[in-house]
């Protein structure tokens, strides 16, 4: 398996985007094309409004590749995210895409 990508946190009309690839298979096109076909799964199959996705402040990849699909940069959320076993708290990134702002 060299990842996953998911839609949950359904709520109404609402999701998020999320996903982990191996470090093997970064850079090379595969999450774009994945992210594209979630994207239409969620918005003309599901009938999703909004999907939105929570980036660490050092992702910059991923940040890019949202910003590729139109997705806006809403807020900045400090000390969001704790890891289970380390403990460590990073600060998250949201982006926020509507669906008549997909672009296909």
């Amino acid at each position: 398996m060299i990842g996953t990508i998911y839609l949950s946190e359904f709520e109404g009309k609402r999701a998020e985007v999320g996903y982990e690839l191996s470090e093997n298979y970064w850079r090379r096109g595969i999450m774009p094309e994945a992210i594209r076909e979630v994207l239409l799964l969620g918005f003309s199959q599901l009938g999703l409004v909004r999907i939105q996705a929570f980036v660490s402040a050092e992702n910059v990849a991923l940040k890019e590749i949202l910003k590729n699909f139109n997705f806006k940069e809403e807020g900045y959320l400090r000390q969001f995210e704790c890891h289970s076993v380390t403990g460590k708290c990073k600060d998250m990134w949201v982006y926020g895409l509507l669906n008549t702002e997909f672009q296909k």
